[in-house]
């Protein structure tokens, strides 16, 4: 079996480009055990542990997030994001979250939280200055 380097649907051997946006076929690689969770069901099928990583298609780095928090929240957000899967019985797509995402995303949020309540304070201040005059 192949599969689209862009939609990741799977087709046979013989085919070198997917039929519905032309991109080339490439053979199937076997999904990481860290992408998805064994405990990961589909919710439309009920199938545990028959998934296939879907491409992600938007950007990893975010500006808010780097002014924010650094480049370790950058780094631990990509880590905390849920990965998107498809389901090779019923081609459903859907979201799981392992449970390192789940200590990334809290790590995150540890990062970021100071600067939001810094920012939170000095605009109290600001409107403070500015309404007191």
């Amino acid at each position: 079996m192949k599969a689209c380097s862009y939609c990741g649907k799977q087709f046979s051997d013989d085919m070198e480009a997917c039929p519905f946006d032309q991109q080339p076929l490439k053979g199937v690689v076997e999904t990481p055990p860290e992408v998805v969770p064994p405990e990961a069901t589909c919710p439309q099928c009920g199938a545990a542990g028959d998934f296939t990583p879907v491409i992600e298609l938007r950007s990893s780095f975010s500006l808010p997030v780097f002014l924010f928090g650094g480049l370790f929240a950058v780094l631990f957000r990509n880590a905390g994001r849920p990965r998107r899967v498809r389901c090779n019985k019923c081609e459903a797509r859907f979201s799981v979250s392992s449970s390192l995402s789940k200590i990334s995303r809290a790590i995150f949020w540890l990062l970021v939280t100071p600067s939001i309540i810094l920012l939170s304070i000095a605009l109290i201040m600001i409107i403070r200055a500015f309404f007191s005059r």
